[in-house]
């Protein structure tokens, strides 16, 4: 009898605790991603003409030269100290299995016609502090493709983000009740993973990040800057670069039935980490003392990102 009584109550102790830890581990927010897509496939006609330009042994090196640049900034970003703090707070969200265009090619690996992509949305809803079964948009940042340059894409194969808006509500890092303003940090990631005509399989390659760094942005609504302060945001441009999805090869069917050599949709993840601090900037200043170091290690990694981006028939590129 002392046995069995003993093994209920076991069996409700468990119970209860399993309850209780559900409880708790209930998300209280939700955080996703949305991309954005064209039906119809950016398109390259209104360039102007670049014949005189192909195959020119003077052809500037200054596209390669701004890329290095960007790349040593997003070095001296990431030698910056990112231990956790009292104040403050970092989050995560991805989408994975995207197509970057809308058709297959038979033009190559790197063929910029088609593509969809025309940016992202991050979002993070929370729930609402004095109804829990509702959710509140805590923060939507809509990213953009910036087109500015199209030659860029079609030319270095490499493309860039601009901001279209943020409308931040409220924080996730905590902060005192005086506070007015919050820093916000956005980091975003491509990758992907595609086989060549080898048969060699990358996996999950990183194309490129982008940084966005906001400082001291307000919190109530009701400030008279508030409106004015996030409309200045719009249509800046973010630091760093990324390179256009490369296409996975693979086949066709042809009008014949037959199989025939074609290059794909061109497979890729996005994953951006939100990081949120109401201390002062902690991404404010420029380590110039390492830029030289900065910049080679640069020149180092763009190396090796394009040599296995552009490996083929088993040779480093």
């Amino acid at each position: 009898m002392l046995m069995k009584l003993l093994k209920y109550t076991c069996i409700a102790f468990a119970l209860f605790i399993f309850a209780s830890c559900s409880s708790v581990n209930k998300s209280s927010e939700n955080k996703f991603i949305k991309i954005n897509e064209s039906t119809t496939g950016l398109s390259f006609k209104k360039l102007k003409n670049q014949e005189q330009l192909v195959n020119n042994v003077e052809a500037t090196r200054g596209v390669l030269d701004a890329y290095l640049i960007s790349l040593a900034t997003n070095g001296i970003k990431n030698m910056i100290d990112k231990r956790k703090k009292k104040y403050t707070a970092e989050y995560s969200m991805a989408l994975t299995d995207l197509h970057f265009y809308n058709n297959l090619s038979t033009n190559g690996i790197f063929d910029p016609n088609g593509i969809i992509f025309k940016g992202f949305t991050l979002v993070r809803l929370a729930k609402n502090n004095k109804d829990e079964a509702t959710m509140d948009t805590a923060f939507v940042a809509h990213f953009l493709l910036d087109t500015t340059n199209s030659y860029e894409i079609a030319n270095s194969s490499m493309f860039r983000l601009k901001l279209d808006s943020l409308d931040y509500r409220f924080p996730k890092a905590k902060y005192k009740h005086d506070r007015k303003t919050i820093n916000i940090d956005f980091e975003i990631t491509f990758t992907c993973s595609y086989v060549n005509e080898s048969g060699n399989f990358f996996s999950n390659i990183e194309l490129g990040k982008f940084y966005f760094s906001v400082r001291s942005a307000p919190l109530d609504k009701n400030d008279a800057g508030y409106a004015a302060f996030y409309r200045k945001l719009r249509n800046k441009p973010l630091t760093g670069a990324c390179f256009i999805v490369p296409r996975s090869f693979g086949y066709y069917v042809a009008e014949d039935k037959l199989l025939k050599p074609s290059y794909s949709w061109g497979n890729y993840s996005i994953a951006a980490t939100v990081t949120e601090s109401s201390k002062q900037a902690f991404v404010d200043k420029i380590i110039s003392d390492n830029s030289d170091l900065i910049i080679n290690a640069s020149k180092t990694q763009l190396n090796k990102t394009s040599g296995k981006l552009t490996k083929k028939n088993g040779k480093k590129g």
